[in-house]
């Protein structure tokens, strides 16, 4: 959702043919940030409006609509409006007169605003990152009057009741603000063959899986941080990355899924990302700044050093670089995980690491011995294929493993096979064998 060039509220979304813009109804203020949430009916979405209202505007069976929250309630900072999904629905954050943090939530069919108390005001910066805590409530995390990290958030269920908490850490002024719950390592006890709850929810064994609270900023020399609560109290690690500001955060809410930062530079956006605790080990990276054409999201992967010669083999054959090789299974495995790329497991060991990792190699998602999510996909593609899945570049005879990953790269960038060639080699099957090496 965004404000569009004539100043109406737009949204973009992926639709079955593609991406699709459309105006919606609705006038947010140009300095308004744009909120939204998904909720029975439909898409809500909140904003400040060109008469500095705060509006909603809603779908409800196709048809979308917008309304005024509070007509002649207190003013807030159209830019510090936040969000936060709770139990009981949607609260924004909003700063306030004199710096005064508010709190906008439905009140039995009426929005309400209430102020949280004055000594947790917040500075003329104006920034704050609202979240859910792992009991479904609401809170803020914000940089108060004294330039201080801290948090607000709703105790015991009642409305109106705040417990405001110090935390460690020095923002830079303007560097923005982004925080989210995460699943703590505790909660990584499952079962081979289970599969994690949604945060919050209750399992059969009983209680809710363990969340930790993670609020990122950037420090006055430029590199991001984060302070988090791990249940043991909060505390602060440095991040590797540079930012101008903080842009995002995500936290996947299911075990084995990494954590990433999102920042702005002047040169474009970057990431910093852990597939850990917060106090674990973060990696940075620049984020491309244009689209990539399809040939670049095309990999291949080989575990062993005979296939890696056939897979550099097939990648110039069809027009690849050589970085587009990779013998690293933990890349292999982000690689088929997200979904963004088409990836090769050229030989036996690599098809066999993916399908199964027998070996018990290291993996971003921490996944146990024995286990992946992965399944893989045996005739010719150009295209994108679903998260989870990748190409069985492995031939039945092995030594045909070099023609049939050749035919397969090829393919892939050029939408037909070699001149020449006019079938691929019998793909193998994965075995549940250990062969080759993680990197």
């Amino acid at each position: 959702y965004f404000r569009a060039t004539d100043g109406s509220l737009a949204q973009t979304y992926l639709g079955t043919s593609g991406w699709v813009t459309q105006d919606l109804p609705g006038q947010p203020a140009d300095n308004s940030n744009i909120v939204a949430t998904a909720a029975a009916g439909g898409p809500e979405v909140f904003y400040e409006d060109s008469a500095g209202r705060l509006a909603k505007s809603s779908e409800q069976s196709g048809t979308w609509t917008t309304s005024t929250l509070m007509p002649g309630g207190p003013a807030i900072s159209p830019a510090s409006l936040a969000l936060a999904d709770t139990a009981s629905g949607p609260v924004l954050f909003g700063v306030g007169p004199a710096g005064t943090i508010r709190a906008v939530s439905d009140d039995g069919g009426s929005w309400a605003s209430r102020g949280i108390p004055a000594k947790t005001g917040a500075s003329g910066l104006g920034s704050l990152a609202a979240l859910t805590t792992s009991s479904g409530q609401a809170a803020v995390v914000y940089v108060d009057s004294g330039g201080r990290l801290a948090e607000a958030a709703e105790t015991g269920g009642m409305v109106g009741k705040w417990n405001v908490t110090g935390l460690p850490g020095s923002p830079a002024p303007g560097g923005g603000l982004a925080a989210t719950t995460y699943l703590l390592p505790s909660a990584v006890t499952e079962p081979f063959g289970s599969f994690p709850q949604p945060p919050g929810s209750l399992t059969p064994s009983g209680p809710a899986e363990p969340l930790g609270t993670e609020a990122f900023y950037r420090t006055a020399s430029g590199a991001p941080a984060v302070a988090f609560d791990d249940g043991t109290g909060w505390r602060t690690a440095a991040l590797p990355g540079t930012a101008d500001a903080i842009t995002g955060a995500s936290a996947y809410p299911v075990v084995y899924q990494p954590m990433q930062l999102f920042g702005s530079t002047a040169s474009g956006l970057t990431e910093d990302t852990t597939s850990g605790a917060p106090s674990g080990t973060w990696t940075a990276q620049a984020l491309p700044g244009t689209p990539a054409a399809f040939a670049d999201r095309v990999v291949l992967y080989a575990a062993t050093p005979a296939d890696d010669t056939a897979a550099l083999s097939a990648a110039a054959a069809a027009g690849l670089p050589a970085g587009q090789v990779t013998t690293s299974f933990a890349t292999a495995w982000d690689d088929t995980l997200s979904g963004g790329y088409l990836l090769f497991a050229v030989g036996q060991a690599a098809i066999n690491a993916l399908e199964y990792n027998t070996c018990g190699w290291d993996n971003p998602s921490a996944d146990i011995a024995g286990s992946t999510p992965f399944d893989y996909v045996t005739r010719p593609l150009n295209a994108l294929i679903p998260a989870g899945l990748f190409m069985d570049g492995a031939a039945s005879t092995a030594s045909l493993t070099p023609q049939r990953a050749t035919d397969l790269a090829y393919f892939a960038v050029h939408g037909a096979l070699p001149p020449g060639v006019t079938s691929v080699p019998v793909a193998a099957a994965p075995a549940r064998a250990c062969a080759g090496s993680p990197s």
